[in-house]
């Protein structure tokens, strides 16, 4: 063990010097590098945002950063710190903002999130160049109106506003005070509304002057801000041209490698639809239903016109390097599987149709569509669709006695139509001298549902459940539902007494009274319902029990509403 251990010193003491050598020349090349200022200023230039912020970071480098480099960085990378440089450049042109320093530009075009909450966000905000997220927008702003005598200040030269809702907006929004960054320099307006309300204090001096006595006491503070703002317009126009055609670069190879990848696929999918072929004999039938297709560049993917091959190819062809020799070959036998499904499908619907013997209504009632995800129809007739979607699912397991009781149900469904009619017909003889006689002829029939429907809603409410087995109603039946209309009917005109004995106080105060009389009847609850916020609190609970309300008690309640009105709106909104 000795001597093995003796005999490894060596590989490993000349590995160790070989590293140390390394690092000493790695260190001596980076020095010498490095601590060349024109050397680094120019690798600057070649740095993208995120490495020249990484750079600028340290201190030794930070004062070697200039505009050009920081706005060559930003619209050469593009993304976000293009959209954040372009939106500095307005603010900027105009001096309405602090000129940022190179450093500050420089984590302004690469920022990530708001200087304030450090929630994410993308952009650096409009008009203002400060990096704020919504929330902060709205904290840190106030509105000021335009009609307000604020309006002279808005309107001078180098105040910054910010239209939050578009720049016709009949009010602007000012930051409320100065900000400073982590460096303790000013950002954002030079001129915010704790400045305005300074500035208002000073006597003989119009609003404008006022303004620029605060704005010359700002421009003193940076004296360099005219040429700086030079130095970042002059980058700003000098790199557009390279940032265009870089761009333009990129979207172009990006388009190239698009097609490219469409072209790569339509030629793999064209390949597994040939050796799909190949594998089905000519006396298949869908096989001829594979060449009727189209190929779309949305997607890039083939569209089959037969419903089962489009459902089941083109989940498939989503990816088709996926598909192997193997699942290759379960597809006709899973294409054969569904097309007899399909055809046993159809046998059945057509048994029913037949029996059914109502050409028009049968065939109406069992429209049905296929679909080509569960591989099953689905009918537009919802209560056929309901008795009939689940058994068809699975149509080898539906036995003779089944389906001979699905197309019992199925007719009865149909003739509902013409029994519930003559129903109908029998209802309005015994309605002779009733006001509502015309309100149950005003009937209609639904397509969808399969049912009758009125346009009263109490008397739908009354006459829709029985009107769904029509064969069910008995001579004893229609006169309870004679019964059943009349009380609903006296209960709708006590109702509406109600109602109109609460708003009659409110009539001469025209606006409540319009506020109050959005009503509506609650069908589920039966009971009444008011819009506004006022009336619900009030009589939500008193109009859940309108059987037992008096006269009287809803004249309190009138007044109760008209006390609660007075107490939010005052007594001068009569009119």
């Amino acid at each position: 063990m000795t001597i093995k251990r003796q005999a490894d010193v060596a590989p490993r003491a000349s590995k160790r010097l070989k590293i140390k050598a390394r690092l000493e020349e790695a260190v001596t090349i980076s020095s010498t590098l490095f601590g060349c200022t024109d050397i680094v200023s120019e690798l600057f230039s070649f740095l993208d945002a995120k490495s020249l912020l990484k750079f600028s970071c340290v201190k030794d480098f930070s004062s070697l950063l200039t505009y050009q480099h920081v706005v060559r960085a930003a619209m050469m990378s593009g993304g976000y710190g293009a959209t954040s440089l372009e939106r500095m450049i307005a603010p900027i042109q105009n001096q309405m903002v602090w000129i940022p320093s190179p450093q500050r530009l420089l984590r302004v075009v690469s920022g990530k999130r708001c200087e304030k909450c450090c929630h994410t966000t993308r952009y650096v905000s409009p008009y203002i160049g400060l990096f704020l997220c919504n929330k902060c927008m709205v904290t840190y702003t106030e509105k000021v109106y335009r009609k307000n005598p604020m309006k002279q200040f808005l309107d001078a030269k180098r105040v910054q506003r910010v239209p939050r809702k578009g720049p016709r907006s009949p009010h602007r929004f000012l930051i409320k005070a100065q900000m400073q960054d982590s460096t303790g320099a000013n950002i954002g307006p030079i001129v915010t509304l704790q400045d305005i309300r300074q500035v208002q204090k000073l006597e003989n001096m119009s609003p404008s002057d006022k303004v620029k006595v605060h704005v010359a006491e700002c421009d003193a503070r940076q004296p360099n801000a005219e040429s700086a703002a030079n130095a970042i317009l002059s980058a700003v126009s000098k790199n557009r041209g390279d940032a265009t055609a870089r761009k333009d670069a990129k979207l172009k190879a990006k388009l190239e490698g698009q097609q490219r990848f469409e072209q790569a696929r339509k030629k793999r999918v064209d390949q597994l639809l040939v050796d799909l072929k190949a594998l089905v004999g000519d006396q298949v039938a869908w096989k001829s239903n594979l060449d009727n297709r189209f190929w779309r560049s949305y997607g890039n993917q083939y569209f089959f016109s037969d419903p089962i091959l489009q459902g089941i190819l083109q989940p498939m062809f989503k990816a088709p390097s996926k598909i192997n020799k193997a699942i290759l070959c379960e597809i006709p036998t899973r294409i054969q599987t569904v097309v007899g499904k399909r055809a046993l499908m159809d046998q059945y619907i057509q048994r029913i149709v037949d029996f059914v013997n109502d050409e028009d209504d049968g065939e109406r009632a069992l429209r049905h569509g296929w679909n080509t995800h569960g591989f099953h129809y689905d009918f537009y007739n919802g209560p056929i669709g309901k008795i009939l979607a689940e058994p068809l699912k699975n149509p080898h397991a539906l036995k003779e006695e089944d389906l001979s009781k699905l197309c019992q149900q199925v007719k009865a469904i149909i003739n509902r139509k013409h029994t519930g009619r003559v129903v109908l017909q029998k209802l309005s003889a015994k309605l002779e001298g009733i006001p509502f006689k015309e309100d149950v002829e005003q009937h209609y029939w639904s397509p969808y549902q399969w049912s009758f429907g009125f346009r009263r809603q109490h008397i739908h409410r009354v006459l829709k459940e029985p009107l769904l087995t029509p064969e069910e109603i008995t001579e004893e039946k229609l006169d309870a539902l004679v019964e059943q209309l009349r009380v609903a009917l006296e209960k709708k005109q006590k109702v509406h007494r109600q109602v109109e004995l609460l708003l009659g106080p409110t009539r001469k105060y025209t606006v409540w009274f319009r506020m109050l009389n959005s009503w509506w009847w609650d069908s589920k609850n039966n009971r009444v319902r008011f819009h506004n916020n006022i009336a619900r609190r009030l009589l939500d609970a008193k109009f859940s029990d309108m059987d037992n309300l008096t006269d009287e008690t809803i004249l309190g309640l009138s007044k109760d509403i008209i006390q609660a009105f007075e107490k939010k709106y005052g007594t001068n909104t009569q009119s």
